[in-house]
């Protein structure tokens, strides 16, 4: 009857272990698309705090239009938007903190977490010698439809599926495919993970920005002196 007792009294410090475990993973990631979320709109909440700034000292000196009112107002409740975002983030980073700190999980540094939002019209061709530019190499290959870069940019298995799937398409179908996955409601991206398999192995988690904004997994792999996209979230 004793060792029962205690079988379950283990069973349930086990659940409860895994569900922080589950739970902390859970705010990683929700923390790590907020945070994105919040300071690739910085650049947007000071330009709105300045052009409210001026409506005002306008409104000092001559009155304003109906119309000028009006936008000073949408401008400073998006503000307000902005703000409660970064709040929310960081009730979740210390959230984050306090349930790591429960399951025994170590934190990662600030450096391995976030790198600055890139944005679509500053792609280009950086070459591979690390993989945050090869990852940036793919994006601008794909972004252009130059499918002989896209190839260089992945891996000989990445290689072979895509000259498998493009051999079955037209021109005109697969210049369709790349203007819609880089449609003008893709911004750019940000890598807001880094996480070392090995010393030629990155697993990279990766903000997606746009009017439907995601998260995904891109695995690279370094071959000789140059890291290529290796894999995706269905890899």
């Amino acid at each position: 009857m004793k060792t029962a007792a205690i079988a379950l009294v283990i069973a349930a410090l086990s659940a409860a272990l895994v569900w922080q475990l589950v739970r902390a993973k859970r705010l990683l990631d929700e923390n790590a698309i907020l945070r994105a979320q919040v300071e690739t709109a910085s650049a947007l909440t000071a330009e709105k705090e300045r052009l409210s700034n001026l409506v005002a000292q306008a409104a000092a000196s001559q009155p304003i239009s109906e119309e000028q009112f009006q936008e000073l107002l949408r401008l400073r409740g998006e503000v307000g938007v902005l703000r409660k975002q970064k709040a929310e983030v960081e009730k979740l980073h210390a959230e984050n903190r306090q349930l790591l700190a429960a399951t025994g999980q170590p934190l990662q540094s600030p450096g391995q977490t976030m790198s600055d939002f890139v944005p679509k019209e500053s792609f280009t061709n950086v070459g591979y010698a690390t993989p945050e530019a090869a990852f940036q190499t793919f994006s601008w290959a794909w972004q252009q439809g130059d499918t002989k870069s896209i190839l260089a940019s992945v891996s000989a298995e990445g290689r072979a599926r895509m000259e498998a799937d493009w051999s079955k398409k037209t021109e005109a179908e697969l210049a369709a495919q790349f203007h819609n996955e880089h449609s003008s409601n893709y911004t750019g991206h940000r890598i807001v993970n880094r996480k070392e398999i090995s010393s030629d192995e990155v697993l990279f988690s990766v903000y997606i920005g746009g009017e439907e904004e995601s998260f995904h997994k891109f695995r690279m792999k370094r071959y000789g002196n140059e890291w290529k996209l290796a894999g995706g979230d269905k890899d």
